[in-house]
């Protein structure tokens, strides 16, 4: 309400608003052509199945565009600050609310406001029975995934909910019947991974098979992995409530067999929501060392950089630089092993400015370098102390760290000379493993 009486008022003094605020509606909703000559009352009319009380962002980002500056209240709080403080507690709502407990609820709210839906397609889910515990954030993920760009309205407004499985009913404004079969028909795969399991429009139907008692979110995180589908797997992770660790039977999680089965946008998505990369299966094996063994290069680069473990090992002993099958990766998974002080000490003995490379290790600071140099009677010493310093320091230093600080100071001779020792160790099995 506040919104609507803000832009009638910045309409009155500036009539060309109204033109930008449509422009900016069309853009924003992926519209084409569906407000052009439209007034504030009809725009208003248009875009009202697009909101509700609990899902308000298109009225929030709106304010923020064309009310940012407008005070409506005696307190002297922006409709902009309003609207934000409203939308903080709807998001809590949002994630807190079941899809079980929305049944009632729908109806006692809009008992009074339900649209008239008889001219409007009607889209009949069924889904697995986990669903029950998803939160309503979901359930507006699930109908956003399924409907076009431009026509995902408000869930509150235009759903209902049955008991029993998870059955929903939803009318869709804007769109034909056809349009919605062939839209949705092209998304078979991604329903059945998520858990639909029926699918009518009207009276047609796109997908209908018998439900799954068995289903849950984890088991569908992995069937989706296998089959490659990058869409159901990052779906799948926004719901919140999935186990992105869990594993099946012969204890693999989902980023090993998307390091498996060379799925980088996959595994890139496992690791964003935050898989762990050292979990081992009933084998031993590691995401890093399937990736290793099957040549998955970017992979590779992937995991190591989210802190893969080369060193842990298969219960039959090997370990990811073994598993390597080039000389390339071997090389790539030597560059991520944890230095030792001995060859630290050796490798770099020509190091001379060592106080700017120190600088340029994870951890070290100024204060690490004045007091080295405050204690230490030689360069040798002072080195010998850095490195010390710094293996103390950063539990995670690699090879790829005095690489890096080797190529900024551009000691190409030094760099050179590291790279030869460390295909050198990694082809005689010299390698220290720690």
């Amino acid at each position: 309400m506040h919104a609507r009486l803000g832009l009638e008022k910045k309409t009155r003094n500036d009539p060309y608003i109204l033109h930008s605020l449509t422009i900016w509606l069309e853009t924003y909703m992926h519209w084409n052509d569906k407000l052009t000559n439209a007034s504030l009352d009809e725009t208003f009319k248009i875009i009202h199945p697009f909101y509700d009380f609990i899902d308000c962002s298109l009225i929030v980002d709106m304010s923020e565009v064309f009310l940012q500056d407008l005070i409506l209240s005696d307190d002297g709080c922006s409709i902009v600050s309003q609207l934000k403080n409203y939308k903080e507690k709807a998001d809590k709502l949002r994630f807190s609310v079941q899809v079980k407990h929305l049944n009632e609820s729908l109806k006692t709210i809009y008992k009074e406001h339900i649209p008239d839906t008889s001219h409007m397609p009607m889209i009949s889910i069924k889904l697995h029975n986990p669903w029950h515990g998803s939160n309503i954030s979901g359930l507006s993920l699930l109908i956003h995934n399924l409907l076009p760009v431009g026509h995902q309205q408000s869930i509150m407004k235009y759903i209902t909910i049955s008991s029993g499985s998870v059955i929903i009913k939803y009318s869709v404004y804007g769109s034909t019947a056809d349009s919605l079969i062939e839209y949705t028909g092209g998304k078979l795969q991604f329903m059945r991974l998520i858990g639909i399991f029926s699918l009518y429009i009207n009276d047609h139907p796109v997908l209908q098979e018998d439900e799954n008692m068995n289903f849950t979110f984890e088991l569908a995180l992995l069937e989706a992995v296998t089959a490659g589908n990058n869409e159901a797997v990052e779906f799948l992770l926004e719901l919140e409530t999935v186990n992105v660790d869990h594993t099946n039977e012969e204890g693999e999680t989902a980023l090993m067999l998307a390091c498996e089965r060379g799925h980088e946008d996959i595994v890139h998505s496992l690791l964003s929501a935050g898989a762990n990369v050292n979990i081992q299966d009933n084998k031993g094996w590691t995401a890093l060392m399937i990736a290793s063994e099957h040549n998955r290069i970017s992979i590779i680069h992937m995991l190591l950089q989210a802190n893969a473990n080369p060193h842990l090992k298969t219960s039959d002993g090997s370990n990811a630089l073994m598993l390597a099958t080039t000389n390339t990766l071997k090389n790539l998974v030597v560059t991520y092993t944890k230095p030792d002080l001995i060859k630290l000490n050796k490798w770099l003995e020509p190091l001379v400015n060592w106080q700017s490379f120190g600088l340029l290790l994870p951890g070290i600071t100024q204060q690490d370098i004045t007091t080295i140099e405050d204690f230490a009677m030689n360069t040798e010493q002072s080195k010998g102390a850095l490195f010390s310093k710094w293996l103390q320091k950063n539990p995670t230093a690699t090879w790829r760290d005095v690489l890096g600080a080797l190529t900024k100071r551009e000691e190409i001779n030094l760099l050179q000379t590291i790279n030869d020792q460390l295909q050198v160790h990694q082809c005689t099995g010299g390698m220290t493993i720690i």
